[in-house]
C-alpha cells in the first residue's frame, strides 16, 4: 500500500484589502467614467455618496457602502479630498447638541445658561440646514 502525504488544508482567503489602491480617482456611477476625486465632481460624489456600492481601489471589486469595507473606502476617499459626509456631520451635530443640553442643566447662573442656549440654537440651525441639503440630495431636486 503506497504511503500518501496527509492533505494540507487549503489556505483561507484573506479579507478584502482596504489599504493601497489609487484613491485619486473615483468611479462616477451615473456616467460610468472615472473622475478625479479631488475635482469638483469627485468631491460632490464623495460628500453626497448615496449609491449602494463603491469600487474598492485596492481590489477593483464593488463593495457595499453600508458594509465595513465600503465604509472604510468612503472614509479614505474623504480623507483624500477633505471633508465629512453629510450623514456624519448630522450625527456629530446631534451629539454635540445633546452634550451642550446636558452641560446646560448643570450650570447655575442664567448668564451661563443663556450663553449655552445661544450655542445650541446655532448648532440646531446648522443641523436644519444640513438635513435640508441631505433631503435635496436624496430626492434629486436641484
Amino acid at each position: 500500500m503506497p504511503i500518501t502525504k496527509p492533505k494540507t488544508p487549503k489556505p483561507t482567503k484573506k479579507p478584502a484589502q482596504i489599504g493601497g489602491g489609487d484613491y485619486s480617482k473615483i468611479l462616477n456611477p451615473v456616467t460610468g467614467k472615472h473622475v478625479q476625486s479631488g475635482g469638483a465632481v469627485g468631491k460632490k460624489l464623495i460628500k453626497n455618496y448615496r449609491y449602494g456600492t463603491i469600487v474598492n481601489p485596492a481590489t477593483g471589486k464593488a463593495v457595499k457602502t453600508g458594509g465595513k469595507i465600503g465604509g472604510e473606502v468612503l472614509k479614505r476617499y474623504m480623507r483624500k479630498v477633505g471633508g465629512t459626509p453629510i450623514n456624519l456631520q448630522i450625527e456629530n451635530l446631534e451629539k454635540e447638541i445633546e452634550y451642550k443640553k446636558r452641560v446646560m442643566s448643570t450650570k447655575d447662573t442664567d448668564f451661563q445658561k443663556r450663553q449655552l442656549q445661544g450655542e445650541i440654537n446655532t448648532l440646531e440651525s446648522k443641523l436644519a440646514d444640513l438635513e435640508y441639503i441631505q433631503y435635496v440630495n436624496n430626492s434629486g431636486i436641484h
